[in-house]
């Protein structure tokens, strides 16, 4: 009996060493498979900052009146608002909820939307104070 016991334990062993093995390889793989989707998505989210970087700068600049908003006229602010809603639109997938929802808020506040069918958001500034530094 004691000689079965052993015979078992000794055939046993080896088998479950090789299957815990071979389920912590498959974990791993996983967990590298994982890591290295995260550091595409990083990187892709690091480039379409970089794309939107100098547009997002000069929305900066020309609500709180610093830096280089006197080069900036109206019309080009639209358009820079323009340019970056077509890429944060288009690269939303890359960003999470919240993020998209920051956007949106940042842009409610520096512009009016949907003003109607057709018509060009409209910038929310006092153009009294823009007119007397232009």
């Amino acid at each position: 009996m004691m000689e079965a016991a052993q015979l078992l334990v000794a055939v046993t062993l080896p088998i479950l060493v090789l299957v815990f093995g071979w389920l912590a390889n498959r974990s791993l793989k996983r967990l590298e498979t994982r890591q290295a989707a995260n550091q595409n998505l990083i990187e892709k989210r690091i480039q379409v900052y970089d794309q939107m970087a100098d547009d997002l700068n000069s929305i900066y600049c020309f609500f709180l009146r610093i830096g280089h908003y006197k080069e900036i006229t109206p019309d080009e602010m639209i358009e820079i608002k323009r340019r970056v809603d077509r890429r944060a639109h288009t690269q939303r997938p890359f960003f999470d909820p919240a993020h998209q929802r920051r956007y949106l808020d940042l842009m409610d506040t520096c512009f009016r939307t949907h003003t109607g069918v057709g018509q060009t958001a409209k910038i929310r500034a006092d153009p009294a104070r823009y007119r007397a530094e232009f």
